[in-house]
């Protein structure tokens, strides 16, 4: 897939619990067994509901996911 970038949906957007970053890491090895790191990105699921209610999450839990993403570096 050269020139393809891969975007992976990591940190969700449907639990308030915020995943560890080590949690982050070993997905992300998973995934360099498919596709090299060069070519991977990660951010937030999508975020549509799954449920006519939506999703538990305030909006102090939201303003969490981006920094998680970024703070997920990998070597």
């Amino acid at each position: 897939m050269p020139g393809k970038t891969v975007v992976l949906g990591l940190v969700s957007s449907k639990d308030p619990r915020l995943e560890s970053i080590d949690d982050l890491r070993r997905r992300i090895d998973e995934a360099v067994q498919y596709v090299p790191l060069e070519q991977l990105a990660i951010s937030p699921q999508c975020g549509f509901a799954s449920t006519k209610s939506g999703n538990l999450l305030t909006v102090d839990d939201e303003r969490l996911r981006g920094p998680r993403s970024i703070e997920t570096k990998v070597a």
